[in-house]
This record gives structure tokens, sequence and C-alpha cells, in this order.
């Protein structure tokens, strides 16, 4: 049994004999549910963000791309298994099926089915966008029910215990939850899934959930697997769901809206397990009320996109539709069907996707936050490579590779297509044949990095009516230092300023106007060759090089400034500088961003490990998360599914009444030839020992709070050291030693390579640390507010919206001092520890259990126990995917350490007041008396608080 308060953010380490033991943790049931219980494929919960508001659906329901089959022509899906023998998993001949009151053949009891034609003929789905248009008007109409997803979180009210996270947002008062329903399919050409509301009437009062696709085990006896769960108020247990099905379909009925049911509220969880290596020729998945989410594992490593014998399809070898109505969609990732097609009303989109021929993500109202790696062209059926991302009413931000940190740029044409009519627009695109970005009402700020130099012609476009523009052109990923001769750019908008930078290897003719404002060229070989200004407004013509690029540069309210001599040194163009970040943590680890995401009591699973190495960082399983060792070995191998990047396990050794079996976790993680283990804790070195007897030896990182604890584990041949100040989650020490002198003296005494933990969110802190003395940096805090990160959307959010100020350092008394979030949970656990006059810990135990944190993360009250959380919270504003916050950091800190060396100069400035020279920096200040004194010796100094010191 772990403490109560365990965190892993941080190191507990007290690795000297006479050091002061932590006091014993409270006492609670034996461990955490099997892992087969919490889903061992999926995260906990739903990680989306909740849906803001509307796309273009309409395009789904056109002339289907391929041919409708009859029932008699499919094969008859298999129900594996019924637990409720009220229930039927199969449609009746007289009617569809009730989840509440299903009936069989009165002579045999068996379930039949009628003939009917696959879900995606045509008239179908004429007739399902005729439904969802209907439901669409109703939305409007049942404004007083409609629920509001950020405000889901435990009652408390006597709802059933949620199993492996459902239900996931616990808004109301469940009164029952189902058996769960499976469906097998067992050779479908095809597969489709709909949720809509029976007829066409108004939606049902209130209907929430989610379809989840998933990988299906390599023993699954068919390629498609589904399994139907709903949970229920008490309002809504007479309403029922029918289901239908073919061969190659099912369908779910939301019961319709009415009056008398307004106050029902249900749930519902849909997954489909796809069996490895499955093949489908299409897919269609459309919902009016659910959220769509791809898990983590579904696709094997972006680099590793097919296995042996597949060829050029991994699943679905030709297209994919997914449909949202109020529904968010998220993809972990997603890398099937040469044509991926996302339309949303009211649902945000995010997540990571590949571009094959046709990538298209459309929403009314919704945000579109994604990343996007770009695939080689089909070898049979070479197209281009086509990317459009529009929304009505909604910000857009994509972000494409730029350097190999993430992934290789395939030679192809591509075409760009970015539009919002009220947003804004940011991200890094590729440029190939056309780039057209538009905005009619909000600002543009974009890194383009054209594919080639050797183009023959190609046209960029970026244009506001309402906004500023800021768009940066990188030098080609081909040719980088080639001449850009044949690109034709427009940058225009009609109110707002212009900030545009194209590369040195940019040449052609440049044309600036203003109506009202200033023109502003910049660039080592610009020529001007004609320039008009009057009263206002003003037009420059000017050249460079001989060259036939061309740059139109208008705006009718505001100013123009251009430079076309940027040399570039970031990371966008670090593959082609060969500039990757050289540290001992990235050398011996083989990262590409010295970035690790420390171990974290029932975050650290593999959803979030692979995320954080797939995108050139180093991710850490929490041994102790999994109940036993043998979890743990289903957990890394779950992992390697994910991912073919390095990652680690994080094995924590705290006091505990019934410690767990630390050897047999070590055991499994030298069977499992995991390479890198992060320790923290008391007494680790028989565990270090183990570990180092593998072969080869495991390298180790130890987490400690002091430097003298990290002396002693230097002794036991530890060969990485993570140094944690007091701002950090979880277990801070007793010292009280912030990070800036604890790095600084680990940095004069250690001889070990270390990195630094606590505080850190950005690629600031990171070049920070380094100039400190780091290797890298620790970030726990940080990473729970990601997308892949399994815990509950509410934490996240409550996480965006803290300050640094919002936390409680609880259990100091008993020398196991604990830094968690500030909530009213916490502030009894210190109101009890102040005014306990007996000091026993049993009086506080049941404040911070272990199984009440958890909770918090399964259902999303961040009110219900203590929860670990450092003082970072106050720098995190947003929750990115793991790919797009490490490229962040990456490029935050190589901007960083190139701006501070322009700090340093050769010749003493002049001073920009007059009449005030600059002062010799080597100057030494002077007081009165002379020199500035000792402060032992300088009784000014006690007036300032500072008093007396032998510094």
């Amino acid at each position: 049994m772990v403490s109560a308060v365990h965190d892993d953010d941080t190191d507990y380490s007290d690795l000297d004999e006479e050091a002061a033991s932590a006091a014993p943790a409270s006492r609670h049931p034996s461990g955490p549910k099997n892992r087969e219980r919490l889903s061992e494929r999926t995260p906990l919960l739903s990680t989306s963000p909740p849906p803001p508001a509307y796309a273009d659906v309409t395009r789904l329901y056109g002339t289907p791309p391929y041919v409708a089959r009859n029932e008699s022509n499919a094969v008859q899906p298999n129900e594996l298994h019924h637990q409720d023998a009220t229930t039927s998993a199969y449609t009746r001949t007289e009617e569809p099926q009730s989840m509440g009151d299903p009936e069989r053949d009165a002579q045999d009891g068996k379930k039949v089915t009628k003939k009917r034609k696959v879900l995606t003929n045509r008239k179908a789905l004429a007739c399902l966008i005729f439904v969802l248009t209907c439901s669409l008007i109703g939305l409007v109409t049942v404004t007083t029910v409609k629920h509001d997803k950020s405000q889901d979180s435990n009652s408390g009210n006597g709802s059933p215990s949620p199993a492996d996270g459902f239900p996931h947002y616990m808004r109301c008062n469940y009164g029952s939850v189902s058996d769960p329903q499976t469906w097998s399919f067992e050779s479908p050409r095809s597969f489709s899934f709909v949720e809509i509301t029976e007829g066409a009437h108004n939606p049902s009062s209130d209907i929430t959930g989610q379809v989840r696709l998933m990988l299906g085990q390599e023993d699954q006896e068919h390629p498609i697997l589904t399994e139907l769960r709903i949970a229920k108020s008490a309002a809504a247990q007479n309403s029922h769901f029918k289901v239908d099905y073919t061969g190659e379909s099912l369908r779910l009925n939301a019961p319709a809206y009415s009056p008398s049911s307004y106050r029902a509220c249900m749930e519902i969880d849909l997954r489909i397990w796809i069996k490895p290596g499955a093949q489908l020729e299409h897919l269609e998945i459309a919902t009016e009320h659910l959220d769509i989410r791809v898990e983590p594992g579904l696709f094997p490593p972006s680099l590793e996109t097919t296995r042996s014998g597949q060829g050029d399809a991994y699943y679905i070898s030709n297209n994919t539709d997914f449909i949202t109505v109020v529904g968010s969609f998220y993809a972990a990732y997603w890398e099937s069907g040469r044509e991926t097609r996302i339309d949303t009303v009211s649902g945000s989109i995010s997540g990571r996707f590949a571009l094959k021929d046709v990538l298209s993500i459309k929403t009314v109202s919704g945000n579109i936050n994604i990343n996007v790696e770009p695939k080689p062209e089909s070898p049979i059926d070479p197209r281009p490579a086509s990317f459009d991302a529009v929304t009505v009413s909604g910000s857009i931000k994509a972000i494409f590779p730029m350097s190999s940190t993430i992934a290789e740029i395939p030679p192809r044409f591509y075409h760009t297509k970015v539009e919002s009519r009220s947003g804004s627009v940011h991200g890094d695109y590729i440029h190939g044949i056309n780039t057209d970005i538009t905005t009619s009402s909000g600002s543009i700020d974009v890194n383009v990095l054209p594919y080639s130099s050797k183009s023959t012609g190609s046209w960029l476009r970026t244009e506001s009516a309402v906004g500023g523009i800021h768009v940066n052109v990188l030098p080609p990923y081909e040719e980088p230092q080639d001449v850009m001769g044949h690109l034709r750019s427009v940058h225009k908008t009609k109110s707002g300023s212009l900030h545009i930078k194209y590369p040195q290897q940019w040449e052609g003719k440049i044309e600036a106007v203003t109506m009202s404002g200033s023109v502003k060229l910049r660039g080592k070989d610009v020529e001007v060759l004609k320039r008009w200004s009057g009263p206002v407004g003003a037009h420059v013509i000017a050249k460079k090089g001989e060259a036939s690029s061309a740059i139109d540069l208008s705006t009718s309210s505001g100013s123009v400034d251009a430079t076309i001599d940027v040399h570039f040194c970031s990371s966008q163009i670090a593959k082609k500088l060969k500039m990757p970040f050289n540290t001992a943590l990235t050398r011996k680890l083989g990262i590409k961003v010295p970035v690790v995401q420390g171990g974290m009591m029932w975050v650290g699973y593999a959803e979030l490990a692979s995320a954080v190495s797939n995108a050139g960082g180093l991710g850490i399983l929490t041994a102790l998360t999994q109940p036993s060792p043998e979890d743990l070995r289903k957990e890394i191998r779950r992992c390697r599914r994910m991912t073919s990047k390095p990652f680690g396990v994080n094995l924590t050794l705290l006091p505990a009444l019934q410690p767990p079996d630390y050897p047999a976790y070590a055991r499994v993680i030298i069977e499992e030839g995991i390479r890198i283990v992060e320790t923290a804790g008391n007494n680790p070195a028989p565990v270090i020992k183990q570990l180092k007897s593998a072969n080869p030896p495991i390298i180790i990182l130890h987490k400690c709070t002091t430097v003298r604890h990290a002396l002693s584990a230097i002794k036991l041949g530890v060969d990485f050291l993570s140094i944690d100040g007091m701002e950090c989650a979880g277990h801070v020490g007793e010292t009280d030693i912030t990070n800036f002198i604890l790095l600084s003296r680990a940095r004069q005494e250690l001889n070990v390579p270390f990195i630094a933990s606590g505080g850190f969110a950005d690629g600031q802190g990171l070049a920070a640390a380094l100039s400190l003395g780091a290797e890298g940096i620790n970030m726990g805090t940080r990473f729970m507010c990601t997308v892949e990160a399994p815990i509950h959307q509410n934490i996240k959010e409550s996480i965006v919206k803290a300050q640094e100020t919002d936390t409680e350092l609880i259990l100091r008394r008993w020398r196991n001092t604990s830094r968690m979030f500030s909530n009213k949970v916490a502030r009894e656990a210190i109101k009890i520890e102040r005014e306990s006059p007996t000091g026993k810990f049993e009086e506080v135990a049941p404040y911070v259990s272990g199984k009440r944190g958890r909770e918090v993360f399964l259902n999303g009250d961040p009110e219900h126990g203590v929860w670990t959380a450092g003082q970072v919270i106050g720098l995190i504003h947003d929750i990115p995917t793991c790919a797009d916050l490490i490229t962040r950091i990456e490029r935050e800190a190589l901007e960083t350490i190139n701006k501070a060396k322009s700090l340093y100069v050769d010749e003493l400035p002049e001073s920009d007041m007059e009449g005030k020279p600059i002062q010799d920096p080597s100057a030494k200040p002077k007081s009165e008396h002379g020199s500035v004194r000792p402060k032992e010796n300088n009784p000014e100094a006690q007036v300032w608080g500072i008093g007396k010191s032998k510094l």
C-alpha cells in the first residue's frame, strides 16, 4: 500500500540512515481495482474539451462512394455474451430492439432480423441528414434542458460508483447503469455506426456520452466488436434506446424528447474494438449527441504505420467519415483511409491526424486544434495531399511538422486551405502548390514552410477582412540554401497591420500599399524602386535579386512591416541545420528534446507516456499505478504498441503499512527490457542494486529534494539525478529550498548530470534550467493538463483556471510535507493538523486518502479529495496535445537561447538618455563610504530585512 498522498511528481528521498522517516499513510482498501476493469486499452475518462458550438455535415449525405449491399449478402453478427436475459442484442422482425423491453420470437426464442440494406446507402443517408437538421431546430427550442458539460462533476448524491470511469461526467444522480451489451461483426466489408434521435422530433432532454474507437486484443475473434452501456437518472428509467443493426452497421435510436421527461438525463458509452490487422473498405460514424474519440494505441507508432503484409492500408483502405452534431471529436492518432473527413456542428475537433490524400476538417461553431503528419503518396494511385480546415465561427490551429522532432515530410504536391469566417488562425503549415489561409474577422499568425525551392510556380495567400496578419515564411524544406524564385504571395487585410518575414533565399519583386499607416521594407539586398507617400497612406515598390517571385502587401487601415532578410535559426529548420538539443540527457536516453514526464500516481498510464515519447521527450509509466507486477507487464507492452521511442518506468519507495512487492515490480521491469527507470523515495539501495544487475544495466534517474540526498544517491550508482525544488507537486521535502538556489548548489557540488524538476511549463523554463547547469527538465503538473492525460476534463480545466497561489502544503507536522491543490479537503486537513492536541496521523488520514484522490481524477470533482499540483499551475493556460506542447517548448527554448546571445556586445552601447552616458558595467557600485561593504558590516541592510549574514 503506497502513501495516500503519493504523486511521484517529486522526490521524497531520504537516503541518510539518520533521517527521519515519514508518517505512515492512512490505510485504505488493499489496492486499486484490477486494470482489466479499468480498461487496459483506454484512458480512464474523456479528455476532450467540452463542445463549444457548429460545421458542414451535409457533405456526407450525397452519393455514397460505394455500392450498398443487401442484408442477405451480409454475415449475421454474433452476440458474444448476454448478461441480461431481458435485453436483446438482435432486432426483432416486428419492431426495432429496445434496451428496456425486448421481445423474442414466440417459437424458439431466438433473435431474428429482417432484411434491409446497409445503413450507408443513399436513402438512409438522406434521411439521416434530414433528421439531424430537425435535431438542430430542437437544440434551439429545448435550450432550457441543454446540458453544459463544463458543469459535470460528481454530485455526491449517491450515484452508482463508476467502473473504469463510466459514467464519465457524473452530472446527475444516476439511478442505474446497464450491463454491457455486445455485438460482433464477423466479416464486414464496411462498417457504420449512427446515433440519432428516433423520428424527426426534438432531441432528448439531456443525452451525453461518447463513441470510443479502440485497439482490440490479438485474440479477438472477429474484426469488429462493439459494447454498449447506458447510465440513466431516475426520471429516465422509462426512456428506452432501440438498436438496429445489419452485418455491417449498428444504429442506436435515442428516445425522442417529451415534456414529461425534461428532467431525465442519460449517458451512453459505446466502445468499438478493432482487431489488429482488420481490413475494411470504409468506416462511417455519425452521432447526434455523443463525442467521438479515437483512443491511444489503435495505430502503431507514427514511424511504423504499416505491418508486414498490409501494404498501404491500415484498417480502412478507402474513405473514413466522422460526423457529430453536438459532440466533439478527439483522436489520439488517426491514420487510416486515403481520405478522412470530419464534420461537426457545435463540437470542437482536436488530436493528431495523418494526411494521406485528403484530410478535411470542418465545423460550424467549434474550434479546431490539431497536429497533422503528412504521409507518402500511394504508389498505386498517386494523388496530391489536400488539407482543408474550415470553421464558420471558431478558431483554427494546425501544426504540421517542420523538423524531424515530429516526423519526416514526404515529397508531395501539397494543397492547403484554411478558412475561418469569424475566428483567428494560427499554426505551422507546409506550402506546396497552393496555400490559402483566410478569415473574415480575426487575426492570422502562422509559420509557412515551402517544401522545395525547385517549384516552377506556387501560390501563397493570407487574407483577413478585420485583423492583423503575422507570417513567417521559412527556408524551403528541400534545398534550403537555394534561391526561392517562383513563389507568388499575397498578404492582405482591410483593417489591421501586416508583419511579414521571408528568408534571405527569397528573390523577386515587392509591392506594399497602405491607405492609413506606414510602410517599412527591410533586407540586406532589398532595393526600393519607387516610393509614394502623402498625408495618408504609402506605396512602395521594391525588388530583391533577379528571380521572378512576387509579394503583394496591402492594408486599408494599418501599417506594413516586411523583412526579406531573415536568417532563421530555430526548431522549424533544426532538421536541415542539424541543431537538436545536445545534452547529456538527450545523448544518453536517445530523445530529441530534454523534457521528462515525471511519474504520477493515477496519471502515468501508457496513453500519456507514449504521447510524450512520440513527441520527442521521455514518457514515464508509474509502476505503482498498476495493482500488481503482472499488470505493470501488460501496461509496458501496451505502451510499446503505442510508441517505438524510448520510455521509462517510475518506481517510488514510500513508507507503507503494507509495502508493495518492490522486487517483483523491478523483476518485471528487467524482464520487459526497460532501459530507463526513475526512482524516488526512502532506502532505494536494494531496488537500485537489482536494476543495475540487468544486462545491460538499467539507467537510473533518481529524484532528490536536497543536495545531501543527491550525494548519497551518487554512492548507490545512479546515472542521473532529478533535483526537485519546493515549487513542485507532491512531496516537497522539509527544507523549503527553491529551484533557483537548489540547482545552483547542485551545479557546484554534484559530479553526476542532473535535471531540474518543479515549476517548469515552457521553453523559457527549459532554457533557464540549462543555463543553471541542468541537462533537462522534469514536468508533472504541466503534462497532467494535456489532451492525452487520462484524467477528467474538469480537473484539467481547474488547473487552467488556477493561480500559482492555489496550492497548499499539508502534513508538515508529520514531516511528510506535500503540495496539493487548494480545495476544501486540503484546507480542512491543514486545520486539523494545526489544531489537533494529540498530533495523531489517524485524525487527518481520512482527508488525505489516496482513494479519494484517485476518484477526483475519475469523476472530475476537484473538491472531492486531495490531489497533487505544483505552483506551476499559474503558468498553465491551455490544454494542448503532448506533441504541440513539446514542439512549443522546443521552439521557445531555442528562441530564448538565441536571444540571450544578443545580450552580450563587444562594445558599450550608447545611452538612450541624452546627457546620461552609460556606466561601465565592469565598474563596481559605490556607497558614500566607498565600495559596498560586506553584509555583516552594513547596518543599512537590516532596514530592508536582510539582517546580518556571514555568507
